[in-house]
């Protein structure tokens, strides 16, 4: 994925799981060159199933460990399947750290998902503002992304990290307000 987005000057946020850092201990430091990186927990846990000392001990352990393999600060956090207990926001703030949602799911997760269809469910959510969901732990988000790419360029778009978006197209105070569904800063046409 880092080759295509080199190539194609296109830019990304990736958030790192923490105890995956020492399979690929140079990564983070890799992609941060393509955009920015974030904290996706310690083991990708699903922290609205646990305790909230043991979510923020998940949180703190990732984001450490992402600093470290980066060498600077990690201001982002995105919540594996996008649960996060409402009683973690403050935590969060009082650690700095921003929480991103997407708006633009296609599902390369799910099992048998072709790149074609991968590309041809992101296309409706393709829009100014999009924040789009891909894994690169899945072979077929490698192979759909040069196709969603031309995509994304066709309409007039160019792929940017979560922090270059919000310089450029930053959100409205209803749209920070908005609804816990990863709504809040899409825009609505």
């Amino acid at each position: 994925m880092l080759r295509i987005l080199r190539r194609r000057g296109a830019r990304a946020t990736f958030f790192v799981v923490g105890d995956r850092i020492r399979l690929w201990p140079d990564l983070p430091a890799e992609e941060a060159l393509l955009g920015a990186v974030g904290d996706h927990t310690w083991d990708h846990a699903d922290l609205s199933r646990m305790p909230t000392g043991r979510a923020l001990t998940e949180i703190d352990r990732g984001r450490r460990a992402t600093e470290q393999a980066l060498g600077s600060p990690v201001a982002m956090i995105r919540p594996p399947y996008g649960r996060l207990p409402p009683s973690l926001r403050p935590e969060l703030r009082a650690r700095h750290l921003l929480e991103v949602r997407w708006s633009a799911d296609g599902g390369d997760y799910l099992p048998g998902t072709t790149a074609k269809q991968l590309v041809r469910r992101l296309l409706p959510m393709l829009r100014p503002g999009a924040i789009v969901l891909l894994h690169d732990t899945h072979a077929v988000t490698v192979r759909a992304l040069p196709m969603l790419l031309d995509a994304i360029g066709k309409r007039g778009l160019r792929a940017v990290s979560v922090p270059e978006l919000l310089r450029y197209d930053p959100p409205s105070r209803a749209q920070l307000r908005a609804d816990d569904r990863g709504k809040a800063c899409v825009r609505e046409s």
